[in-house]
């Protein structure tokens, strides 16, 4: 594995004219690895969503109508 060090130092000896194309790759690399935590995320929530049985909360009745105080008074 590369270390931060030797990586900032290949960084040091780039010409100015590869900079911007080091830094969007850079970028690509991180913005992939986000995407992919992202992704796990929404998967383990559809995974979750699809252990509850067909019969949860088949039997809920609402709370019906409320009355509320209004904040004008």
């Amino acid at each position: 594995m590369v270390s931060k060090e030797i990586l900032k130092k290949e960084v040091d000896n780039l010409p100015d004219n590869l900079l911007d194309e080091v830094y969007a790759l850079l970028r690509k690399i991180i913005n992939r690895k986000n995407n992919s935590n992202s992704a796990q995320a929404i998967q383990k929530l559809k995974d979750s969503i699809n252990k509850f049985t067909p019969d949860y909360l088949s039997n809920r009745s609402g709370v019906g109508d409320q009355k509320r105080e209004s904040f004008d008074e």
